[in-house]
């Protein structure tokens, strides 16, 4: 197991990371919109 392939490793699960964070806060945020859509 070479320090390269760690590094690789280790930067692809950034970006999942980054991407599923991102995906969350999306969700969050329309959840957010919907129920005050309906409260109005």
């Amino acid at each position: 197991m070479s320090f390269q392939f760690l590094k690789i490793c280790f930067n692809n699960d950034l970006k999942r990371l980054k991407s599923l964070k991102r995906q969350l806060f999306y969700n969050i945020q329309l959840n957010e919109l919907y129920r005050l859509e309906r409260i109005s």
